[in-house]
């Protein structure tokens, strides 16, 4: 491999921006579901598939309802 970057935000790793073989962009390889259209995209610069992840990863979480967790209570 000849570079590779992880892409992450807040803990959450979405995937890694390898370099091609050419070496004239990089392939984002997509590991969170919420970038996975992103998979195999390939971009001249790696800062710019990553602000993608983020952005695209942002945007469903945003979208994505939080759930608490309660506990029951005694009757």
């Amino acid at each position: 491999m000849l570079n590779s970057t992880v892409i992450h935000v807040e803990g959450v790793f979405l995937g890694t921006a390898i370099m091609t073989a050419d070496r004239e962009g990089f392939r984002f390889y997509a590991t969170h579901e919420s970038v996975q259209e992103l998979h195999d995209t390939i971009l001249p610069d790696v800062d710019l598939l990553a602000e993608r992840a983020r952005r695209l990863f942002g945007s469903r979480k945003a979208k994505t309802p939080q759930v608490l967790a309660t506990a029951p209570t005694a009757a």
